[in-house]
């Protein structure tokens, strides 16, 4: 787990921890949002928003899922992909957010 501190005002914090993986998974862009990375929520938004236009709206309204369930399971986890694809490099996203923003890395000392 790294640790990034603000270069005015010395307050440390972690780029990301173990269960991060699993709220990217979750909740998507609203999780990039409340960490302050609006490059990125406002990127997966557009990304996952388009997805659910193309596929999912359709499947609702053109009445494919009366003709055939498999379409809008199909939908359904091409939504669900944008956010698998994104928890995958939460941590690198989150560490390049802060490095970008001016943070500074902090060396975790070994254990001996």
């Amino acid at each position: 787990m790294s640790k990034f501190k603000h270069p005015q005002n010395d307050y440390t914090e972690s780029a990301s921890t173990t269960i991060s993986y699993v709220w990217c998974f979750l909740f998507g862009w609203l999780y990039f949002a409340v960490k302050g990375n609006a490059r990125h929520a406002v990127l997966h938004f557009m990304i996952s928003g388009t997805v659910w236009w193309w596929l999912v709206l359709p499947t609702f309204l053109g009445g494919a899922l009366l003709e055939s369930p498999g379409a809008l399971l199909f939908a359904i986890s091409m939504g669900w992909a944008t956010n698998l694809i994104y928890a995958c490099f939460v941590k690198s996203i989150n560490e390049k957010s802060l490095l970008r923003k001016g943070w500074s890395r902090v060396e975790s000392p070994k254990p001996s």
